[in-house]
């Protein structure tokens, strides 16, 4: 038996993709109208500081979205988003770096109102 294979993430992310209710989610979310209706009522400062980019507003909602709904702390959260395939493709951080680091989901939960 083969233990090691260059083309086992593709073949579990296939295999998640049969089953994953946050893919259902994600098609019954229009997250573009959403994210509209956000910037919307609160518009987000642009700084001419510099320093590290906003996250996307579709991001910050996604990240939102999902840890309300499965009642999660920021602490639980952000180890889940590190540790679950799922969770990260829900919410487009399947190549972030940025996850890693500790504040990054009370910086998500505080910038957004919802």
């Amino acid at each position: 038996m083969n233990l090691f294979d260059l083309f086992a993430h593709e073949y579990r992310a296939k295999r998640i993709d049969q089953k994953d209710p946050l893919l259902a989610l994600d098609e019954l979310i229009d997250f573009q109208q959403l994210v509209d209706l956000v910037e919307a009522i609160a518009p987000r400062k642009q700084s001419d500081k510099g320093g590290r980019p906003q996250y996307p507003t579709q991001i910050m909602l996604r990240v939102i979205i999902l840890k309300r709904l499965i009642n999660l702390s920021n602490d639980q959260m952000e180890f889940m988003l590190n540790d679950r395939m799922s969770f990260q493709r829900f919410t487009k951080l399947t190549y972030s770096p940025n996850i890693r680091k500790r504040p990054t989901v009370p910086i998500i939960c505080n910038t957004t109102v919802l």
